[in-house]
């Protein structure tokens, strides 16, 4: 979600049974060129450049009483103004993964993976990956321990490439949990 934006949008949603999905699209009427952001203060932003365009497909699936499988799929385009021509382009990132989850009793275990390849709004490619494993303990609900990682892939304190970055970028999410 991004503060203060303007959108055009169609939301599809089907639920039936063990079987639920969701698809959107989105056009971002507030920005006419990600390079003039002039009538955005950047702190609004954190300093990210606001997507011209954006589709997104989750699909929730119940296996069975203890397993869950979901899937999230997104596309964003950034409008970029190539230099020295003065013509606009669209620069498109994808964002590609889905999570198992089991819950049996007191135990519960998850473990979430994505892989974001394309474009950024610079126009330089990216080819980054984010895994999430977990494992809580849940006794007599008064007692939980709970133990889990994110791990996002990075330049590794190296110089990044000029042509290829391997940060992950979380996407429209929260900042804090």
């Amino acid at each position: 979600r991004q503060n203060a934006g303007t959108h055009d949008a169609f939301n599809l949603k089907y639920n039936f049974n063990k079987l639920s999905s969701e698809f959107a699209v989105a056009w971002n009427q507030n920005v006419k060129d990600a390079n003039t952001l002039e009538r955005f203060n950047d702190n609004y932003y954190n300093g990210a450049t606001p997507y011209k365009g954006l589709a997104v497909s989750y699909l929730k699936y119940l296996l069975n009483s203890a397993i869950t499988l979901s899937s999230i799929n997104s596309a964003d385009a950034f409008q970029t103004t190539v230099k020295g021509d003065d013509k606009e382009k669209l620069y498109t990132r994808f964002t590609n993964g889905g999570r198992i989850e089991y819950q049996k009793k007191n135990i519960y275990l998850t473990f979430s993976g994505y892989w974001q390849s394309g474009f950024l709004a610079s126009g330089k490619r990216i080819e980054a990956w984010y895994i999430q494993p977990e494992i809580k303990y849940t006794k007599d609900n008064n007692y939980t321990l709970r133990l889990g990682a994110e791990v996002m892939s990075g330049d590794n304190g190296k110089k990044p490439t000029p042509a290829l970055d391997h940060n992950f970028v979380a996407l429209y999410g929260v900042a804090h949990r």
